[in-house]
């Protein structure tokens, strides 16, 4: 297998995210998202829709002026005004980009737009073309592209890429984004599906980038996230414990360590085994032997039945009381 083909990654947290509802920044928040997405390595930071307000505007160049090492897009509609903002707002930026979207699909086009198909697909042919002569990189992307009609969609491309587009791109609305941790991350557990693909990014900065993120936008990220939720390295049930005390790799496809974790977190409770009792003791320095664990590990599932969360001092308490009825004997 040959060296892996590289992917570039285009983030748009800072416009597509900060549209969420609730997730607003300041401009010096949006500053801080921006560096540190450059340590993570995206290609191209999205930083905002000039167009939309003033405020968006300003943060959008101060963005271009002060973050360093990657390319800077601004979004705009099909219309002349939004690309002459756009390019007003990244023109400073090392490395700008004009990102040029329209909608395809029937629905958004009749209701929406109010513009035929023809209509439309010459609306992308001039203002892709216009935005190439003020910027040497364009990206276009065709809203709801998947509720497009494919051969119409294809010609949208295909006018776009001869009006001198170099990226193409479905834009995900609300929830229609993926997450950039999974999709890396699955390039780079399974190498065999995808083709050998690869990107720049630096994965160990995934959860300080994650963690960043939602303490600005005050959006908490959910337990059961992959790759960066509090319980995507964390294993209570019994048989998940006993493999990965024998083989991390039995239930963990990547290393904590990869993604900016500490380590694997091995959480006791009711669901847990003996090993894994066993083990967390071992850590906090009781070593028990065959009949004291048996014993501890009767109370610790006793204990686990009244109490949702084990600490610490629970378990020290079942191991001390152990060890205490066998002295006692």
């Amino acid at each position: 297998m040959g060296d892996p083909a590289v992917i570039r990654i285009f983030d748009t947290t800072l416009r597509d995210g900060e549209q969420s509802p609730g997730a607003t920044m300041t401009t010096p928040e949006k500053i801080q998202v921006a560096e540190q997405l450059v340590r993570l390595h995206v290609d191209i930071i999205e930083a905002g829709f000039p167009a939309a307000s003033p405020g968006d505007l300003e943060a959008v160049k101060e963005i271009a002026r002060h973050v360093q090492d990657v390319a800077i897009a601004g979004l705009a509609r099909a219309a002349v005004s939004d690309i002459d903002t756009a390019w007003e707002a990244v023109c400073d930026a090392e490395q700008p980009v004009i990102h040029v979207f329209l909608a395809t699909s029937a629905l958004h086009l009749t209701h929406t737009l109010k513009l035929g198909f023809e209509e439309a697909l010459r609306r992308v042919k001039e203002m892709v073309a216009y935005a190439r002569n003020l910027c040497p990189t364009v990206e276009f992307s065709a809203e709801d592209a998947t509720r497009s009609d494919w051969e119409y969609l294809c010609r949208v491309f295909e006018a776009a890429i001869k009006s001198g587009a170099t990226t193409i791109n479905g834009l995900g609305e609300r929830a229609g984004n993926t997450a950039m941790e999974e999709v890396v991350m699955a390039l780079r557990t399974r190498p065999d599906c995808f083709g050998n693909l690869d990107t720049r990014i630096n994965a160990r900065a995934f959860l300080a980038t994650s963690q960043l993120v939602s303490k600005i936008t005050g959006i908490p990220v959910q337990p059961n996230k992959s790759v960066v939720g509090a319980n995507a390295f964390a294993h209570e049930a019994g048989i998940h414990q006993d493999g990965m005390l024998k083989n991390r790799m039995t239930y963990e496809i990547m290393t904590p360590q990869s993604v900016g974790w500490a380590d694997t977190k091995l959480v006791l409770g009711k669901h847990s085994g003996r090993h894994g009792l066993d083990a967390r003791l071992r850590q906090l320095g009781c070593k028990l032997n065959a009949e004291q664990l048996k014993v501890a590990y009767s109370r610790f599932v006793s204990m686990a039945d009244h109490k949702k969360h084990l600490t610490d001092a629970d378990l020290l308490y079942i191991a001390e009381t152990s060890m205490e009825t066998f002295s006692a004997i």
